[in-house]
């Protein structure tokens, strides 16, 4: 039996590299219909939050990507464990 590739043995799924207007920290949210909807979710999140357990970052301020940008870091960081990356293992579940 020929032993397989690694590329075969694996899923890979090639993702495009964003263009580089993909981003631009100076554009208003309001252009920015997914990112506006990612800060309303983290934003309603929060709210259902313990109070010593919130961001100090207030959502309502939020008005380019920029700002977007660093309430979204802030907030993935307080829902995982101390703001470390998940990691699994292939084949772990």
């Amino acid at each position: 039996m020929p032993k397989k590739r690694d590329s075969e043995s694996t899923n890979v799924v090639v993702v495009p590299k964003p263009s580089a207007s993909a981003y631009n920290p100076n554009r208003m949210l309001a252009r920015n219909s997914l990112l506006m909807n990612q800060v309303r979710q983290f934003q309603h999140v929060e709210q259902r939050r313990a109070e010593g357990t919130r961001s100090s970052h207030d959502a309502t301020k939020v008005e380019t990507e920029g700002q977007a940008a660093e309430y979204l870091k802030k907030m993935t960081a307080l829902m995982h464990d101390r703001g470390k990356p998940l990691v699994r293992k292939a084949g772990a579940e």
